[in-house]
């Protein structure tokens, strides 16, 4: 299921997995500003600068923003976004230029 930083904000969350979902969203909005400014800056710097660079401030943003584990798996470019481990499931988060919205998607 892919959802919208808005549709997860009005969302209800009673089971544990919701719950789960709700902790990485609510981690997540908190990095979107920072996430937003990467995304804007691959598009300039995608010909000479390398993903694994932005998955290195990624991380560290990650680390000021929680104490729990959060694990960057992969980086894609296009679309801008990553993969990532949290409280044992994986997500993927991606941003959409053409219409600056972000969405996410439980992996497993």
């Amino acid at each position: 299921m892919t959802l919208t930083l808005e549709q997860i904000n009005k969302g209800k969350w009673d089971s544990a997995e919701e719950s789960r979902r709700k902790e990485f969203y609510l981690l997540w909005k908190g990095m979107q500003d920072t996430t937003t400014i990467l995304a804007c800056r691959w598009v300039d710097e995608q010909g000479y600068e390398s993903i694994s660079t932005y998955k290195k401030h990624l991380e560290k943003v990650i680390a000021t923003k929680t104490t729990r584990k959060v694990q960057i798996t992969k980086m894609s470019s296009r679309p801008f976004g990553f993969e990532c481990s949290f409280l044992g499931a994986s997500y993927r988060v991606w941003f959409k230029m053409s219409t600056s919205e972000y969405f996410f998607k439980r992996m497993k």
